[in-house]
């Protein structure tokens, strides 16, 4: 509608029917990350097919006016732009539910979905409430910003949706997800948010254990901050097996096979996350990430190359991209790619501990003691994670600088640290006693090391 206060209940319609279908293990559906890119954009249905990898497409439109809604949708076949399906549904709001159900059943019906036994009833887990319903949906709409003040304030809508409906586990899991981004994006100490975030989503998989998001938020959680590797397994393979398209699950699935070295399977699994959400820059981040780590250089720095100039595009990806290149024996252009994500990112503390590392190993040590001189300072208005300067002392070969800060990253329980056994950036930290005496405090096995950048000085051009 005119209104753009009314875009959290479109959005909100539209994911519901994605968080709905998505369960049907016959049929792929894009994540919301990627579908959404292409909201108000009037592009060729056969050229976001293409995008999307997608045989079909759903499109539509709502319009609300006091009680009154107005849904159009159009199932349309990619290959030649013929409508499968269209309708139109001029109901009072108190109808929603029934058209989300409608519209999912249309959808299954011609595209000749085999069902399972257990699929067959499409209807979800909902509020009655209509009043609490939308303040449901804007609550999902304001996490999905990911700013610091959007997910706070999304936390204020799900436990106000909490005091009306004290059992609806997706309430939980929304303030789970805002805890963990909320410390995960360093907006607040860990300590601050990812208990909580545990927290919130025990009680979520307590009032629904077949809520997929609940378990992988409480595998993440356990991944990044309370480092239980078992426990985080047993919940990320939870989830995927009640919904294999969770996305959230397959990212921290991936992260999770990172951290115990075995990064041939890391990659295969952010592969999953990408084909599921093939437009989401945080999924090409994570895959063009977990091939680096894996030692593919070439085939990381050709997948990153490949996603210049798209949504992908971003400061974090150009950084990886700098990297890869670095690690590639193009140094000079390397280095300039990640002085460009810098610049782009208004020095994101983590793209310009990546300048400083890389600066540390070609021998400007100059500019990467400034770079750590320039995140002390902002430690003190910011929540830098100390991670960030133990690399740069790493590159410096100031192995006690590095160790002592790697050791307060222990102690301020960095998520950065899940990444120690698999980062080419602590390559000339591993040959160090206090390496393995920091693996056995996590829990850790270097058995299992990434074969990538192996044991020793991981330096580019080292002989």
């Amino acid at each position: 509608s005119s209104d753009p206060e009314n875009d959290y209940f479109s959005d909100g319609l539209a994911e519901e029917i994605i968080n709905g279908l998505s369960r049907l293990r016959n049929l792929r559906v894009v994540a919301r990350t990627s579908a959404f890119a292409f909201k108000g954009k009037e592009l060729d249905i056969r050229e976001i097919g293409r995008r999307l990898g997608v045989s079909a497409l759903l499109e539509g439109s709502v319009r609300k006016s006091g009680n009154r809604l107005r849904i159009t949708a159009q199932l349309i076949k990619v290959a030649d732009g013929f409508y499968l399906w269209s309708e139109q549904y001029d109901r009072e709001m108190k109808d929603v539910f029934a058209i989300q159900d409608e519209i999912s059943r249309e959808i299954v019906s011609k595209l000749n979905i085999n069902l399972l036994s257990e699929e067959r009833n499409l209807a979800q887990a909902r509020i009655q409430n209509l009043e609490v319903y939308h303040l449901f949906l804007r609550g999902r709409f304001l996490s999905s910003k990911m700013t610091a003040v959007s997910l706070y304030k999304a936390i204020g809508c799900f436990e106000r949706v909490l005091g009306e409906a004290p059992d609806f586990a997706p309430a939980f899991a929304g303030i789970a997800l805002c805890c963990f981004q909320l410390g995960f994006l360093n907006h607040v100490p860990p300590h601050e948010s990812f208990p909580k975030a545990k927290d919130m989503a025990q009680k979520a998989i307590a009032h629904d254990p077949s809520l997929a998001e609940a378990h992988s938020l409480l595998g993440i959680t356990l991944l990044h901050y309370d480092w239980d590797w078992p426990a985080s397994e047993k919940a990320l393979l939870r989830a995927l097996a009640l919904n294999a398209q969770e996305t959230l699950a397959h990212a921290g699935y991936g992260t999770y096979l990172l951290a115990m070295g075995r990064v041939d399977e890391a990659v295969s699994e952010f592969f999953r996350e990408l084909s599921n959400n093939p437009l989401s820059a945080s999924s090409a981040f994570n895959y063009g990430a977990s091939m680096l780590r894996a030692g593919r250089v070439n085939q990381a720095l050709a997948y990153l190359e490949s996603v210049s100039d798209t949504e992908s595009d971003t400061p974090h990806n150009r950084w990886m991209m700098g990297q890869a290149l670095f690690l590639n024996r193009e140094r000079e252009i390397g280095i300039e790619k990640i002085r460009q994500a810098v610049t782009q990112s208004s020095r994101n503390p983590m793209i310009l501990s990546g300048l400083g590392w890389v600066l540390a190993m070609s021998g400007q040590t100059g500019e990467a003691q400034d770079i750590i001189v320039e995140l002390k300072r902002r430690s003190d208005e910011e929540h830098i994670r100390p991670y960030l300067i133990a690399k740069i002392y790493a590159g410096l070969n100031e192995a006690d600088l590095a160790f002592d800060w790697l050791d307060r990253s222990y102690r301020w329980r960095d998520p950065s640290l899940a990444f120690i056994l698999t980062d080419e950036t602590l390559g000339p930290l591993r040959p160090d006693p206090r390496f393995d005496a920091l693996l056995a405090k996590m829990k850790l096995s270097r058995s299992s090391e990434s074969p990538g950048w192996g044991k020793t000085d991981s330096r580019p051009g080292a002989a």
